[in-house]
Formats: C-alpha cells, structure tokens, sequence
C-alpha cells in the first residue's frame, strides 16, 4: 500500500517536491496542494484530510496554519 502524502505550499515549490517524490514511487503517492497565499493552508488541511496519510508542506512558516486546521494527521515541512 502507498502512502498518500498530501504536498502543500506555493505551486511551484509543490511541483518541485512531486517530481523529487517520483524517486520513492513505489511506497509514496503524492497528492497536490498549491495556494495563492500561505493562510490557504488551513483550509486545504481541513477540506482534505481524507484524502492523505501525512502532509508535507513546503516550509517551516506553514506550521501556524497547520496547527489551525486542528488536524491530527503526521506532517513534515522542508526547510
């Protein structure tokens, strides 16, 4: 079974990381999340729990807006 990671941060940064996440197809399904603005950040985690095993955000600033959405669910963030 593979993980479904949810990638989250400015578009551009979250193709970056998809295309890094190509080398671990075989255990990691990533999942696309790009905003406009980082309080977007909230909301996407809220509205897309479901949808992932783990989040992994595109920067450390993210992590206000993380803890916002009140979820629970494992998350990394790339510094």
């Amino acid at each position: 079974m593979k993980i479904q990671a949810g990638i989250v941060g400015p578009s551009d940064y979250v193709q970056i990381i998809c295309d890094i996440a190509k080398e671990y197809s075989d255990r990691l399904y990533p999942i696309p999340f790009g905003y406009q603005n980082a309080e977007e950040a909230t909301n996407i985690v809220k509205q897309n729990q479901q949808l992932v095993d783990l989040w992994i955000f595109a920067g450390p600033a993210l992590y206000p807006f993380v803890e916002k959405s009140g979820s629970k669910q494992p998350f990394f963030t790339l510094t």
